[in-house]
């Protein structure tokens, strides 16, 4: 697949685009107001329609900016397994794929405090499924994820279609709960904290695969 050119803002974008993303993830889509992001971002509400339009419009600009480079990256270390696949004459194994696929989130995830904002957002925003934004990250992750469940049926052609659709619906739930909740103990016995991303990347790619390939 083509991978997208991310988009490009001025200086004056980014500080809008900035707190926007900051206070979405810190107070919600709906609490938070155009007027509130103006206020933050020291300009004015006029600058923001004249850069973005509508709050929608805000919002997906938002998602774009940080989505489109991973996903990239995302779809490059894919069709690198798929590719690597191919030239040795094999289905690409289960591991490969989801690794390709859970890797560069949980990497970019743990970049800085900007990232973790967005992660935080967006991780909302999956989880709710009756906010009328999710339909924005999703027909923005719909291209990859297309093609990593073509790929994966591909390896597993005994597991059913549905079954299948299921356990992909387990993986993002997983990779939403390592980038949020894992450092939180489960219970009082249990305070010690995993290790790096290396080791919770990898256990991750174990459990799912696992998981995947059950008959």
């Amino acid at each position: 697949m083509n991978h997208i050119t991310p988009p490009t803002y001025t200086a004056t974008q980014e500080r809008i685009l900035d707190t926007a993303e900051h206070l979405f993830a810190e107070h919600g889509i709906h609490a938070t107001t155009l007027r509130t992001i103006t206020g933050a971002a020291k300009v004015n509400l006029a600058a923001v329609n004249y850069h973005f339009g509508t709050k929608e419009q805000l919002i997906q600009a938002v998602l774009l900016r940080r989505l489109t480079p991973l996903n990239n990256e995302r779809q490059r270390q894919l069709d690198t397994v798929l590719q690597t696949a191919s030239a040795e004459k094999r289905t690409a194994h289960v591991d490969e794929m989801i690794r390709a696929f859970i890797e560069p989130t949980l990497h970019f995830a743990q970049q800085n405090d900007a990232n973790k904002d967005f992660m935080s957002f967006t991780c909302t925003m999956m989880m709710n499924p009756n906010n009328e934004f999710r339909s924005l990250f999703t027909s923005i992750m719909e291209p990859l994820i297309d093609q990593l469940f073509a790929a994966l049926q591909t390896a597993l052609p005994t597991v059913p279609v549905a079954i299948l659709h299921m356990r992909l619906q387990f993986t993002i739930g997983a990779m939403i709960f390592a980038m949020r909740e894992i450092d939180i103990p489960i219970s009082g016995q249990h305070k010690q904290l995993v290790g790096g991303s290396k080791t919770i990347i990898n256990e991750m790619v174990s459990f799912i695969s696992a998981g995947m390939e059950q008959s």
